[in-house]
């Protein structure tokens, strides 16, 4: 057990008020919300257990039926947060609001009734945005292996940028549900890394000029290495890359798609570098 000394705060009215320290609030994750003190004569005990969390609800009267909007909509609302997603409707392809509840973790349909379809969440594991940044990361590289063997695995490739797509939702929704100071900075890693994944699949559909083998092998090499360096928090490696990136964008020596990768990759490395920066000034 760790103790730390807080500052009593007077405030008006004959009040008075301390701060929490920050790595309690964020693995609690109660940044807005509250906690029960309890009273013992001479020792004032914080606890964030015993609390019910509220689930975010909301209804949806649907304005449109076709495949676009209802993933536009649900899927938004997933990122968003909401736990209960109750859809009113008249005429609906329901098969479409089962595809797409699919490919998202945790939610399931749990009332599908004549004019209305209630989606909701049933998963209660904490994700921890890190660690599906890392998955994403794992999924490129295999991307990017599969699309240099001879006979380019493009089934693969498909499943991967599916399963991508669907931890970038799951990041965006944890990030909306226990946000900080860092959120806005993984945001943008989550949407970089999965660029990256959208476009190997658009290369490994022929919808892209091909990458030749030395593009590919780059990419390789420096997704590996940001692979490597986030997943130990090297600050100093993740720096370098950034350098050798940075350089590497200015000369623009590769191909429209490499570019594209590399780009992305380098915006990825330093949103990595800004992540890590606000967690450690935030702990001071």
């Amino acid at each position: 057990m760790m103790e730390t000394k807080r500052k009593i705060i007077k405030q008006g009215n004959g009040a008075y008020t301390i701060t929490l320290p920050i790595d309690w609030i964020r693995k609690n994750k109660i940044a807005d919300g509250f906690v029960t003190i309890e009273n013992n004569n001479e020792l004032l005990t914080i606890d964030p257990r015993g609390l019910k969390e509220t689930q975010k609800e909301i209804t949806i009267n649907l304005e449109a039926s076709d495949k676009i909007y209802l993933r536009t909509l649900i899927s938004g609302l997933y990122r968003q947060g909401y736990d209960i997603v109750t859809l009113k409707h008249e005429i609906i392809d329901k098969k479409i609001v089962y595809e797409i509840v699919n490919s998202l973790f945790g939610m399931e349909i749990v009332d599908d009734a004549e004019n209305h379809i209630i989606i909701k969440n049933i998963s209660s594991e904490n994700y921890q945005t890190d660690a599906l940044a890392i998955k994403i990361c794992q999924r490129i590289n295999q991307m990017l292996h599969s699309l240099l063997e001879p006979d380019n695995k493009t089934a693969d490739i498909d499943i991967f940028r599916q399963n991508n797509m669907k931890t970038r939702d799951l990041c965006l929704r944890n990030l909306q549900k226990t946000s900080d100071e860092t959120s806005h900075e993984l945001y943008s890693l989550i949407l970089s890394l999965e660029k990256i994944s959208g476009e190997l699949y658009i290369i490994s559909q022929g919808n892209r000029e091909k990458l030749n083998f030395l593009d590919l092998k780059i990419c390789q090499e420096y997704c590996n290495q940001f692979y490597d360096a986030y997943f130990s928090s090297d600050f100093q490696k993740l720096t370098n890359l950034n350098k050798v990136l940075q350089k590497k964008i200015k000369n623009n020596e590769m191909s429209n798609s490499a570019y594209f990768i590399i780009n992305s990759l380098y915006s990825a490395v330093s949103r990595a570098l800004s992540t890590m920066i606000i967690k450690k000034f935030s702990k001071m």
